[in-house]
């Protein structure tokens, strides 16, 4: 539901249980309780949407951040001058510049071992090149 804390919580709990050891939390307001139990655990979050170091620093091991702004702007010119096509999804990524990771963050360098930033870099390098795909809809 986005804004429910407690049964995030609740929810990453099951889902730590079940042996995972990180977890992607795009839930809003209700990311706090994924963070929360993650701290409680030792565990990790990845953070989606914006640089999300700072909300819980060595919890948060990755954090992407959406252009959305560029997106609302974009499409709002396309419907002021008439170039936008209605009923149509376009898909954009990390390749038109809609997605990014956040890698200079000091709280990153400072939390995020070596090996995981190799490996996040090596992974976006792969997303660059076109050999991994990720994509997001902008309506």
């Amino acid at each position: 539901n986005w804004y429910d804390a407690t049964k995030a919580a609740e929810l990453a709990s099951i889902m730590f249980d079940s042996g995972v050891d990180v977890i992607l939390t795009i839930a809003g307001g209700a990311n706090q309780g994924v963070v929360a139990e993650a701290k409680r655990r030792g565990a990790y979050v990845l953070w989606y949407d914006s640089n999300g170091y700072a909300v819980a620093p060595g919890t948060v091991l990755g954090s992407s951040a959406l252009e959305q702004e560029r997106a609302a702007y974009e499409k709002a010119l396309g419907v002021i001058d008439g170039t936008i096509r209605w009923g149509t999804a376009e898909i954009k990524g990390l390749a038109d510049g809609y997605v990014t990771f956040v890698e200079d963050d000091p709280l990153y360098r400072d939390y995020v071992p070596p090996e995981i930033r190799r490996a996040q870099r090596q992974a976006i390098e792969e997303i660059e090149s076109g050999r991994l795909r990720l994509t997001m809809p902008v309506f």
